[in-house]
């Protein structure tokens, strides 16, 4: 279980050999452990596929049944995790811990997925914090257009 800072640094190393990524992860890692620190757990339970794709849940909201919504349950114990895989008994699927910083990060390119839902309390699926995509799409950019605007440090 590594701390965030560590898990950021992970993330970099992890990162494609382009440089770019690397950095992107760089720039948006504070985000990433900003988000992460409101959150109770460091690592967190996802569902995989056999092929490594995540389990992806269609909400229906309660009062407008025409409104649905994409979302990715992360548990924070094995056994919830278990408990929702045994739900799914059409699909091959395994509960996989991943540190929360890598969810974050992995958040920003799940297109069809509109938010993560981080179950904080073992054994209650009643209540969770989400993390919508599009808000953590909006403060990367505003992170980055700052950055951008910020005048280039005197290496002399």
């Amino acid at each position: 279980m590594a701390n965030l800072d560590q898990q950021v640094e992970v993330l970099i190393q992890q990162a494609p050999g382009d440089d770019v990524t690397a950095t992107l992860i760089s720039l948006v890692g504070p985000l990433l452990k900003q988000v992460a620190n409101q959150l109770k757990h460091l690592d967190y339970y996802v569902l995989q596929t056999r092929d490594g794709g995540w389990v992806v849940t269609t909400l229906g909201h309660r009062t407008q049944p025409d409104q649905e919504k994409a979302v990715v349950y992360a548990f924070p114990n094995i056994q919830d995790a278990q408990a929702f895989a045994e739900t799914h008994k059409d699909a091959e699927v395994a509960p996989v811990a991943l540190p929360v910083v890598e969810i974050l990060f992995q958040l920003i390119a799940l297109e069809k997925v509109e938010s993560i839902l981080f179950f904080e309390v073992a054994g209650d699926r009643q209540q969770a914090a989400e993390v919508r995509r599009s808000d953590l799409q909006a403060q990367m950019q505003l992170l980055m257009r700052q950055q951008l605007q910020q005048p280039p440090s005197n290496l002399a």
